[in-house]
């Protein structure tokens, strides 16, 4: 009794650790918003400058309710939502309209005065700081994911803690708020915002699925895939690559396989 008493709190101990924690699965979750195979562009390289053109109009029209014709003209919207959907340009138009619906709802909370036209600027403006949560959570959580896939392949050597190169010569390094990397794979002092949610984590764990490439929490070491459904997917694909040696090798062993366990029930009886 005390033995089986023992191994279900190993068990217990052990399904907490493969558990996802809370504020790093909040994260995940962000991120599973991504679309699959979408491409998320650099918030710098669209030279996004809504934001700077919101504080632009307010340092020099202040709490106007009312813009004159020429000064929309100068605070032109039409360029803001041009970059707004290039920023997101694989994501559903539902999507789109939401989070700027989203945006503009704060903004009213913060600035109930203001008119529609200056709500939708203030919204672009959120948005595009949306836009770049998003695109610097994706860019950590791929390099974690990309380190210690490298890792568990073997085709490497370390340049200094945070930092590997592989056997072709590339460098893959962990993201910047890192600090201390221990051996088993948790950071042990961290400096960033998301500092809480990383905190002695098994970023073994945070790997991008081979199917739909999206980030995904690893509940089991030898996991690849973020479902049941893309796992059979991986598999089909693992399958149709064999060489004819490699399918012969395959069914020679399954063979074996059924043949072992008939006559292990054949000893039973």
């Amino acid at each position: 009794m005390r033995e089986s008493k023992k191994h279900y709190k190993n068990e217990k101990e052990l399904s907490s650790k493969r558990k996802c924690p809370d504020k790093l699965n909040d994260l995940i979750c962000r991120l599973r918003i991504i679309p699959e195979k979408a491409v998320l562009p650099d918030y710098g390289e669209l030279r996004w400058d809504i934001a700077s053109s919101v504080r632009d109009y307010l340092r020099e029209f202040g709490d106007i309710s009312s813009p004159s014709i020429e000064e929309r003209r100068r605070f032109d919207l039409s360029e803001s939502r041009r970059i707004f959907n290039q920023c997101f340009l694989d994501f559903s138009e539902e999507f789109k309209e939401n989070l700027l619906k989203t945006c503009k709802d704060r903004a009213l909370e913060v600035y109930p005065n203001y008119d529609k036209w200056r709500l939708e600027m203030m919204a672009f403006g959120e948005a595009g700081y949306y836009h770049q949560s998003l695109y610097d959570l994706n860019v950590d959580f791929r390099a974690i994911a990309n380190f210690f896939s490298h890792l568990r392949k073997g085709s490497y050597k370390f340049a200094n803690e945070t930092e590997l190169v592989t056997s072709n010569g590339e460098s893959i390094r962990l993201p910047l708020f890192t600090i201390q990397l221990k051996r088993e794979g948790t950071i042990g002092k961290v400096k960033s915002e998301i500092s809480d949610a990383f905190h002695n984590v098994d970023l073994d764990r945070i790997r991008a699925c081979e199917i739909c490439d999206r980030i995904f929490w690893a509940k089991r070491t030898e996991s690849s895939t973020c479902s049941p459904k893309h796992y059979e997917a991986l598999k089909k694909r693992r399958a149709r690559a064999l060489t004819d040696e490699e399918k012969a090798e395959r069914k020679t062993k399954r063979q074996e396989n059924k043949r072992y366990k008939q006559n292990q029930q054949k000893g039973n009886k």
